[in-house]
């Protein structure tokens, strides 16, 4: 038997005409697969960052530090920018509808459940 070499494109489509139930299974497993998996993994993403604190390179009387003192200080002040309560309110408000525990909470309630 000898083999045919494919010379084009439309070989190619016309063989996927011929086998197009391989192609059908094929698409249904993979779409059950994913459906499966996405519904077995867990909803839950972690994010972690870290920050590097250098000193400023530039002579103290050109620029002002905003901070002025050491970097644990800067960094608490950081810390204290980011958990602020508006800061937090923003991003509930803008997550509400992914946090189902925080959903229907007026800021009074949010402020003394967590």
């Amino acid at each position: 038997m000898q083999k045919k070499r494919f010379s084009g494109i439309n070989d190619y489509l016309a063989l996927l005409v011929r086998r197009k139930w391989y192609s059908i299974i094929a698409f249904i497993v993979l779409a059950a697969l994913t459906i499966l998996l996405s519904t077995i993994m867990p909803k839950i993403y972690v994010s972690q960052s870290m920050l590097m604190v250098q000193t400023s390179k530039m002579p103290e009387d050109f620029v002002k530090d905003l901070i002025s003192g050491s970097t644990t200080q800067r960094l608490v002040s950081i810390e204290l920018k980011i958990l602020s309560r508006t800061n937090l309110l923003k991003i509930l408000s803008q997550f509400e509808r992914d946090l189902t525990g925080y959903r229907g909470l007026n800021e009074d309630q949010e402020r003394f459940s967590g």
